[in-house]
C-alpha cells in the first residue's frame, strides 16, 4: 500500500515509516543450512519457541526476514554459551 507523505505525517507515534533499504528474505532451506539443523527441527522451533521470528507467507512459499533470523540464531548461541 502506498502512503502519501501527507498521510504519513498524520500517523500515530507507533507507526514505523518505510525506508528504502532492501530486506533479505530467507527460505526454510536457507535457514536450516545457516542454523545447521533439519527442516523438522525448524518447524518444531516454529511451534514451540515463542522467540522464533515470524514466518512470512508469500504465495505458497514460506520466508523469514534475514535480519530477524540472524538475531534469533545469535540468541540461540548465547543461550548455549550461558548453559555451558
Amino acid at each position: 500500500m502506498l502512503v502519501s507523505r501527507r498521510h504519513m505525517a498524520a500517523q500515530p507515534d507507533g507507526y514505523r515509516k518505510m525506508d528504502n533499504t532492501a530486506i533479505q528474505l530467507m527460505t526454510v532451506g536457507d535457514c536450516c543450512k545457516s542454523g545447521r539443523f533439519s527442516r523438522a527441527t525448524f518447524y518444531r522451533l516454529v511451534k514451540n519457541d515463542p522467540n522464533f521470528p515470524k514466518l512470512l507467507k508469500i504465495g505458497s512459499s514460506t520466508r523469514v526476514r534475514g535480519d530477524r533470523w540472524d538475531a534469533y540464531v545469535d540468541s540461540l548461541s548465547e543461550q548455549d554459551d550461558e548453559a555451558a
